[in-house]
C-alpha cells in the first residue's frame, strides 16, 4: 500500500482535527507513561544482572534481617573451602544523621558531607562494578587507600586523575586515592562516595569490628561460592555454630540461617537495616497496572472515536466497495490507518518521555535512562507493542466500517447504529476506571495525612534536630553558647537520639525472655522541648537511673513500683535503677511494628555530662527564617554543612514509600481524568450532532431549550452514575485490602464514595454542558432544512 492510497485517510485526519488531536494527544500520552514505566520496571527487574557471579553471591542472613555480625563471616569461611570469599559491606544510606554513614570532609577550604562506605579487599573481584581507574585485585590492598566515586572525583579533584592524591577522612586520617569507580547504579548496594576497607570501620561504630559478635546487624555479609555449590545445605549446620559463638542465637533472639541469592535481594522484604536498596514488587506490579489502564483509556477513546466516526467512513467504504475493493482489503486498510496513527503517537510519546523523564524519575526516586529500552531486543518488542496496540486499536472499527452495507449508508441507518451500540459501554467503562482512581487517590492521600500527622506521645513542631556525632567539643561548646543568642530560638538541649530515631538498642534476658529495650538520654531541656512528662519521680540523684514509659512496666514484668531490676541472661548482668515512670510516647513513627513492643528508658542527665550526639533546638516565630539562622551559626562556627532537619520533616521522609505512592496515584488519576475528559468532550460533540434533528423536532412540537439541556445532559449523567454503582464493589475491595497493611488507618469511609462518585460527575457535567447548551438553544428551523 503506497503514500498515495492514504491521501482519503489524511484528508479524513485533517478535516476531523478534534478527533485526530484527541487520538495524538490521548495515545501519545499514555504511550509516554508506557514507556517511562518499562524503563523504570526493566531497571528494576534487571538490578545486578551485571554483575558476573552474580549467580554464585550469597547474602547471609536469618528470619528478621539481611544484615548479620561483621565476625561471623570469617567463621564460616574457615569451615567450608567450597566458599571463595566473603565480603562484608556498610554503607548506611539512612537519612537521619545520627545513624548514617555520612561524613564531614574538608574540600577547598570547607567541610562538606560525604557518605562513606566500609567493604573488605576483595570487593571489587566479587562484584563487577566498573573502574575507571585502578586494578580490582589492589584498589584496597593497603589500609589506607580508598576508592572515590566519578562524582565525587569531579568534585574533588576537576580536570585532573586523582589516582594518588591524598584524602583526609576521619578527623584528618589521611588515605591516598587509589581508584575510580562508576558511581555504583542498578545494584541492591548503594551508591556512596567513597569506600575504605573494613578496618577503619572503627572510626564509624566500633562494634563492627569486634571479636565479641557485639553488633547483631551491622554489617552485610556476601559470600561467593564455588559454581555448582548448594550453600542452602550447610544452613542447618551453621544454626548450630551459631549457637555455640554468636549470642544472638544463644538468647533465641534469631532462630534461622538463611542464604539469599543476590539476585533477589532488591524484591526482599527482609529488612536490611537501611544498608541496602530495595523495592517493593508490589509497588512495580501497581505501577504497571496503572500503566496499563491508562493506556486502555487511550485505546478505548480511539476505538470509541472511530466508531462514532464510521458514518463519516462508510460512504468511503462503501465507494471504493462499489469500485472493486473486497471486505478484507477494506479491513486491511483500516487495521493499517489505526498501525500508522499508533506509530505516530509512539513517537510523540517517545519525545515526550525523553523530555519527562527526570521529573518521572524524582516522583519514583530513580534514575530513567531511556536507552535500556533502546536494544535490538528492546526495539523488537516496541515495533511488535505497535502492531499489537494498533491491530487492537482498529480491530473493532476496522469490523465494522468494513462491513458497511451501501443501502445502509445511503439510508444514514449504518450511522446511527454504529453510534448507539458501543458508545455506551466505552463511556461507562471510562468511568468506572476514573471512579476507581479518584477514589484511590483520596484514600491515598487521606491515609497519607492521617499516619504523617498522628499523635506519637510527644512535641514535634518546630523542633530541629541537630547532629553533632563529628563535631569537636570546642565546636560543641561555642554552638551551646551562641545558638540561644538568636532570638527565634526557644529552648536547647543535648541529646544522644531522639525518639523518632529508636535510640540505641539493648539485648538481654529478663525472667526468662528476650527483651529488646531502647536507650534514649538528654538534660531536662530535653524533656522540657520534647513534653516528656514525668508521672511518677523517685527523686534518684540525677544520671543513677532510668526514666521508663508506663507501658514499659508490663512488658518487663515488673511493677511501677520496683526500684530496680537486674538482668539474668548470664552474658552481661546488670542492674538498672529506676527514676520513675513517663507517659508513654512511640518511638520511630505511628506505623512502626518492631519499636512499638520494645520498653523505653530515658536518662535524665546533667547538661555537661552528656556526651553530645545532637543538639535539639526550639524555634519560635517563622520556622524557615528561624531554620536559616540557625543553619547559618552551625556553619558559621563549624564550617562544615548543615545538615540539621526539623523532626516533623524527618517523619513526614519515614512514610517517603506512601508519599511517592500518593503523588504517583494522583498523577495517573490526574491523566485518566483529563484523557477520559477530552473522550467525553469528542463524543458528547459527535451524539449531541447527531441528534440535532430530533432536538429540532421536539421544539417545533413545544420544547424549551432549557428542557432539552436537561435531556442531553441527563443522558450523560446517567452513565456516571451506572459507573459508580459498578465502582463501588471495586473501591471497597482495593481499598479495603491497602489499608489492612497498616496498623494504624483511616476508616473506610462512604465519603470516599461519594467524593469519587460527585467529582466526576462535576467533570462529565461541566465536559458536555457547554455542547448541550449550544445545541438546545440552536434554531429548530437550521436543523430541520438540513
Amino acid at each position: 500500500m503506497t503514500l498515495f492510497s492514504f491521501k482519503s485517510y489524511i484528508n479524513f485526519l485533517s478535516r476531523n482535527k478534534l478527533y485526530t488531536l484527541i487520538d495524538l494527544f490521548g495515545l501519545g500520552v499514555s504511550l509516554m507513561f508506557v514507556i517511562l514505566i518499562a524503563v523504570y520496571t526493566k531497571q528494576e527487574l534487571s538490578t545486578d544482572s551485571f554483575q558476573k557471579n552474580g549467580d554464585d553471591i550469597y547474602l547471609l542472613t536469618n528470619e528478621q534481617f539481611l544484615a548479620s555480625s561483621y565476625r561471623l563471616g570469617d567463621k564460616v569461611k574457615e569451615r567450608y573451602p567450597q566458599i571463595r570469599s566473603v565480603c562484608g559491606i556498610v554503607i548506611n544510606k539512612s537519612d537521619i544523621p545520627s545513624i548514617s554513614s555520612t561524613f564531614q570532609v574538608p574540600l577547598n577550604g570547607q567541610k562538606i558531607s560525604i557518605n562513606i562506605g566500609f567493604v573488605d579487599s576483595v570487593f571489587f573481584q566479587m562484584f563487577s562494578f566498573p573502574l575507571l581507574e585502578g586494578q580490582a585485585a589492589r584498589v584496597l590492598s593497603d589500609k589506607m587507600s580508598c576508592v572515590i566515586s566519578e562524582s565525587y572525583a569531579n568534585r574533588a579533584f576537576p580536570g585532573k586523575n586523582p589516582i594518588g592524591e591524598r584524602l583526609p577522612l576521619f578527623e584528618g586520617q589521611i588515605f591516598t586515592v587509589s581508584g575510580v569507580m562508576k558511581n555504583i547504579a542498578n545494584s541492591c548496594i548503594p551508591y556512596t562516595d567513597v569506600l575504605v576497607r573494613m578496618d577503619n570501620a572503627d572510626n564509624y561504630n566500633p562494634s563492627i569490628i569486634s571479636d565479641a559478635f557485639d553488633g547483631a546487624t551491622n554489617t552485610i555479609l556476601a559470600f561467593q561460592v564455588q559454581p555448582g555449590f548448594d550453600i542452602h545445605r550447610i544452613e542447618p549446620e551453621l544454626k548450630n555454630l551459631f549457637k555455640q559463638i554468636f549470642w544472638a542465637y544463644q538468647t533465641n533472639i534469631f532462630k534461622e540461617v538463611h542464604f539469599m541469592p543476590l539476585k533477589k535481594v532488591h524484591f526482599s522484604s527482609i529488612d536490611a537495616t537501611d544498608m541496602l536498596n530495595q523495592n517493593s514488587k508490589k509497588f512495580v506490579i501497581i505501577l504497571l497496572s496503572v500503566g496499563l489502564l491508562i493506556l486502555i483509556f487511550a485505546v478505548l477513546n480511539y476505538i470509541n472515536l472511530t466508531v462514532a466516526q464510521a458514518g463519516f467512513r462508510a460512504k468511503e467504504m462503501a465507494t471504493r466497495m462499489l469500485l472493486g475493493s473486497s471486505r478484507k482489503e477494506l479491513f486491511l486498510r483500516l487495521i493499517l490507518e489505526s498501525t500508522c496513527l499508533t506509530l505516530i503517537a509512539f513517537l510523540i510519546g517517545l519525545m515526550l518521555a525523553d523530555l519527562f523523564a527526570p521529573m518521572f524519575g524524582n516522583l519514583l526516586q530513580s534514575k530513567l535512562f531511556l536507552s535500556s529500552i533502546l536494544t535490538p531486543l528492546g526495539i523488537i518488542f516496541i515495533i511488535v507493542g505497535i502492531v499489537f496496540i494498533g491491530a487492537i486499536s482498529g480491530l473493532l472499527p476496522a469490523t465494522i466500517i468494513s462491513s458497511v452495507k451501501s443501502i445502509d449508508v445511503v439510508r444514514g441507518i449504518f450511522r446511527r447504529q454504529t453510534k448507539m451500540v458501543y458508545s455506551k459501554v466505552f463511556i461507562t467503562f471510562q468511568h468506572i476506571i476514573t471512579i476507581v482512581m479518584i477514589a484511590a487517590s483520596i484514600t491515598m492521600i487521606w491515609q497519607t495525612y492521617y499516619i504523617v500527622h498522628a499523635p506519637l506521645g510527644y512535641k514535634t513542631d518546630n523542633i530541629i534536630n541537630i547532629f553533632t556525632g563529628d563535631l569537636g567539643e570546642n565546636d560543641v561548646r561555642l554552638l551551646r553558647q551562641e545558638l540561644p543568642k538568636i532570638p527565634a530560638v526557644k529552648d536547647l538541649a543535648l541529646a544522644q537520639a531522639i525518639p523518632f530515631e529508636g535510640g540505641s538498642n539493648s539485648t538481654f534476658q529478663l525472667h526468662g525472655k528476650n527483651i529488646y529495650m531502647q536507650f534514649l538520654m538528654g538534660d531536662s531541656a530535653y524533656f522540657r522541648i520534647f513534653g516528656l512528662k514525668i508521672l511518677k519521680d523517685n527523686h534518684l540523684n540525677s544520671g543513677q537511673g532510668y526514666f521508663f514509659t508506663r507501658s514499659s512496666f508490663p512488658i518487663l514484668g515488673i511493677s511501677e513500683d520496683a526500684p530496680a531490676f537486674t538482668t539474668d541472661n548470664g552474658r552481661k548482668t546488670r542492674k538498672y535503677l529506676i527514676s520513675g515512670v513517663l507517659n508513654d510516647f512511640r518511638l520511630v513513627n505511628i506505623t512502626d511494628t518492631i519499636y512499638a513492643k520494645h520498653p523505653i528508658a530515658v536518662q535524665l542527665l546533667p547538661t555537661d555530662s552528656i556526651p553530645p550526639m545532637q543538639i535539639v533546638v526550639s524555634v519560635q516565630g517563622n520556622p524557615y527564617n528561624a531554620y536559616d539562622a540557625v543553619k547559618d551559626c552551625f556553619e558559621k562556627i563549624t564550617r562544615q554543612q548543615f545538615q540539621g532537619k526539623f523532626v516533623e520533616q524527618q517523619i513526614r521522609d519515614s512514610y517517603s514509600e506512601e508519599l511517592q505512592m500518593s503523588r504517583l496515584m494522583v498523577f495517573f488519576a490526574i491523566i485518566a481524568i483529563i484523557i477520559s475528559m477530552l473522550g467525553l468532550l469528542a463524543m458528547s460533540t459527535y451524539f449531541i450532532e447527531q441528534r440535532s434533528q430530533e432536538i429540532a423536532i421536539r421544539k417545533v412540537f413545544g420544547s424549551t431549550s432549557e428542557e432539552m439541556m436537561r435531556r442531553l445532559v441527563k443522558q450523560f449523567l446517567i452513565y456516571v452514575l451506572v459507573a459508580f454503582l459498578i465502582a463501588c464493589p471495586i473501591i471497597w475491595y482495593l481499598a479495603h485490602h491497602w489499608l489492612a497493611s497498616y496498623s494504624y488507618h483511616i476508616p473506610l469511609s462512604p465519603l470516599i464514595f461519594i467524593a469519587a462518585a460527585l467529582f466526576c460527575l462535576l467533570v462529565a457535567f461541566l465536559t458536555v454542558f457547554f455542547q448541550s447548551s449550544q445545541a438546545a438553544k440552536a434554531n429548530p428551523a437550521d436543523k430541520v432544512k438540513n
